[in-house]
């Protein structure tokens, strides 16, 4: 009785609705920077009755000192468009750039929307896409027409 319409025909069926709600990114550690990644501003103790911070490309080495070391021991440590490099298993690594990525855009994903639904009008899409993130849009697009509704439920919340 019920016409299976396929991930992708619901998903831009409720398009509208999902771009409608606001989402916030941030960072469990360091200061949160403009592309929504970490500044690789970290914390390092209170030394002197002040808060201190490592930079970005530098950990914390001792707290109770406020000292702070060249290197990182994760990703907190970097700049938003750096990850930390631990070669050959290392504790300590060094902030490297990492690669560009590429960008998804909305026409990208309407066009495969146009291919699972015809009927589906273009500028609208276009216009409820924008905000999705990159993860979403590339989710979308890589799956079949007839996948499940929830099938990137994780990359588009």
């Amino acid at each position: 009785m019920y016409k299976s319409i396929g991930f992708l025909g619901l998903f831009l069926a409720t398009l509208g609705l999902a771009c409608s709600s606001s989402s916030t990114t941030g960072s469990s550690s360091g200061t949160s920077g403009t592309s929504g990644g970490t500044s690789g501003v970290t914390s390092c103790g209170t030394f002197g009755n002040s808060a201190k911070s490592c930079q970005a490309g530098q950990y914390c080495k001792d707290e109770t000192l406020s000292i702070c070391e060249n290197g990182c021991l994760s990703n907190n440590n970097c700049a938003a468009d750096q990850a930390c490099d631990k070669s050959s298993g290392a504790t300590v690594g060094n902030c490297v750039n990492k690669a560009p990525t590429t960008t998804t855009t909305c026409a990208d994903l309407c066009k495969k929307g146009k291919a699972c639904e015809p009927s589906l009008d273009v500028a609208r899409c276009e216009g409820a896409c924008t905000g999705l993130s990159e993860a979403c849009k590339s989710c979308v697009i890589s799956k079949a027409c007839s996948a499940p509704s929830n099938a990137c439920d994780a990359e588009c919340k």
